[in-house]
């Protein structure tokens, strides 16, 4: 008698190989993703100063050509036609409705919970730009105080509201920060707080309040956040 010692050939995977795959990928995808998640928060935060550095060159051209920075003033005194200050997408605009150099909203984008990106239409000048800077295409808050000291924040994000709470895991704890002295700098959010504090006096002070000390007492900011999405 001829005996068959061939054994049937398996087919698949056994329930045990398939948990122990599923396992080992599950293991392997909580070890990248807080990777790919700090890679993008990077990433995000070198766009912000990217824009950041782009806008201080947007604003010593129009406080040549104007003898201030966008704000408040600008619309008092009617420099800038059909211009407004109501909030920082307002202040942005007037730089595209003044100077012939900047015909790109981008710039004004820094990503955040409460921003989206830009679609780049900003109409003409025959709207004065008035599709420029729409609800949500501004992640940057702007602080109108034409006579602040040098070192007295200008410009910062990423913002978690639309009243100055910063966005603690969107820039992995760091807020950007354009100062009038030319500076951006990446500064700590505090966490529990979600404010930028300075100290002042030997105290801790919320940089975006009327007790930092770059603020003349005579000349208070005005600070005016995103109109967000």
């Amino acid at each position: 008698m001829k005996i068959n010692t061939n054994r049937p050939s398996r087919k698949g995977f056994t329930l045990v190989e398939l948990l122990v795959v599923m396992a080992i990928i599950a293991v392997l995808a909580s070890i990248a993703t807080p990777l790919v998640l700090n890679k993008t928060r990077e990433a995000d935060r070198t766009k912000a100063v990217g824009h950041a550095k782009q806008c201080l060159l947007a604003f010593t051209e129009f406080q040549i050509e104007e003898g201030t920075r966008p704000g408040a003033q600008i619309v008092d005194e009617g420099n800038v036609e059909g211009a407004a200050a109501a909030n920082s997408n307002d202040c942005f605009r007037q730089l595209l409705q003044r100077l012939v150099t900047v015909r790109s909203e981008a710039i004004f984008f820094a990503p955040s919970i409460i921003s989206r990106e830009p679609d780049n239409d900003i109409g003409d000048s025959n709207n004065d730009f008035a599709e420029a800077c729409e609800k949500g295409e501004v992640g940057f808050m702007y602080v109108d105080a034409p006579r602040s000291r040098d070192g007295a924040p200008l410009m910062a994000a990423p913002l978690a509201s639309a009243d100055g709470t910063f966005d603690f895991q969107k820039y992995n704890g760091k807020a950007v920060v354009l100062k009038t002295d030319g500076s951006v700098d990446s500064l700590e959010i505090d966490e529990q707080s979600e404010i930028v504090n300075i100290k002042v006096g030997g105290s801790d002070v919320d940089m975006f309040s009327t007790g930092n000390n770059t603020f003349r007492d005579t000349d208070p900011p005005e600070f005016l956040y995103p109109d967000p999405r």
